[in-house]
């Protein structure tokens, strides 16, 4: 059989995000020097979208949608602790279902949870 080069087509779609961060330390009149200085909430909101036709053709998962929300703790200038939960739902561009977790279905979705120390330098 002879080799042929592959003709790749990107997939036509579109997407985005928004983010909101509140500094809760401000909001909540913390004394600048004391313990409860460095809290912030994050808040953030993605979607990524291919036209149906086109994930129809290619995977088949036609929307993606990705929540976050974390909350910092900086304990002082080189460390910071985050918490992070994200949900994240994938949805079909077909009626016919995908195997996830074991069963059918057309959309999925997942919880993450995240800890974890930031060290800046």
């Amino acid at each position: 059989m002879p080799v042929q080069s592959a003709i790749l087509q990107p997939v036509d779609g579109s997407g985005g995000f928004t983010e909101l961060s509140f500094p809760l330390s401000r909001i909540f009149h913390a004394d600048p020097e004391g313990h409860n200085a460095g809290w912030v909430l994050h808040l953030q909101y993605g979607t990524d979208r291919a036209s149906a036709n086109d994930a129809r053709k290619s995977n088949g998962l036609a929307r993606t949608d990705l929540d976050t929300v974390s909350l910092t703790y900086k304990l002082n200038s080189w460390v910071s602790f985050v918490n992070e939960t994200s949900y994240i739902v994938t949805r079909a561009a077909t009626k016919d279902s995908k195997l996830f977790e074991g069963r059918d279905v057309t959309q999925a979705h997942d919880w993450r949870q995240e800890f974890g120390p930031i060290f800046t330098f």
